[in-house]
């Protein structure tokens, strides 16, 4: 059995090896990610351990999350509402649905780290965000309104098991916000185009500065 992870000692070793930085697209929100000035494998070999094999992705505000980030600041669509964050990330879309007015954010992630870097990007940002670790399919909805995903679409099936649980979702009538840039595994039926966002990357990432992120709302 693996031992209990140290939430504190997980949320000091990201403060240590991250840097605080503004998004472009989006400068009420700070986060810490990698060193702009270095590569995300070089970052990625330098972590201790406790970091464990998994790739450090929360280090990283992909464009689906910045999209949707901008979209949740600009429109008052979750004010008031309970929001829930799928693979969370950085937390970028969660901490801006707080910064929007919605009355609870919950944000999950398969990574424990990811979730520790959520709940110190959340105090950088003085929301209050509440973080644990799921995987998809296992998410619990009880009383979300709104649920955000974005990014999840870089593998066939992750990208695929996302579709059909956001459906499901959708289905039940809760609104389901989606943020990607246009990625091949993404939907392409059944959605309704919310905003499109030029968005500044890592080429090393992207392979481009500079990206389109579509925010789309998938339905049933």
């Amino acid at each position: 059995m693996a031992a209990p992870r140290d939430d504190a000692a997980d949320e000091a070793a990201i403060e240590a090896f991250t840097e605080i930085g503004r998004l472009a697209l989006c400068p009420q929100i700070a986060l810490r990610l990698k060193p702009t000035s270095e590569p995300f494998d070089r970052f990625r070999s330098r972590l201790p351990p406790r970091f464990g094999a998994a790739p450090p992705y929360w280090a990283v505000a992909w464009p689906g999350g910045q999209a949707l980030a901008r979209y949740l600041l600009d429109n008052a669509i979750v004010s008031g509402r309970i929001v829930l964050d799928l693979g969370a990330g950085c937390g970028a879309a969660a901490i801006a649905a707080g910064l929007s007015g919605a009355r609870l954010v919950h944000a999950v992630d398969r990574d424990p780290l990811a979730l520790a870097a959520v709940r110190v990007n959340a105090r950088l940002n003085g929301v209050s965000i509440e973080a644990a670790e799921s995987e998809l399919a296992r998410t619990k909805l009880e009383g979300v309104h709104a649920v955000l995903a974005g990014d999840l679409w870089y593998e066939p099936h992750i990208g695929r098991s996302a579709t059909e649980l956001l459906r499901r979702i959708a289905g039940e009538g809760v609104l389901v916000l989606a943020g990607d840039p246009g990625r091949s595994h993404f939907p392409r039926a059944r959605r309704q185009l919310l905003g499109s966002y030029q968005v500044e990357v890592s080429e090393e990432l992207e392979a481009s500065a500079q990206v389109t992120a579509e925010v789309w709302q998938l339905l049933p």
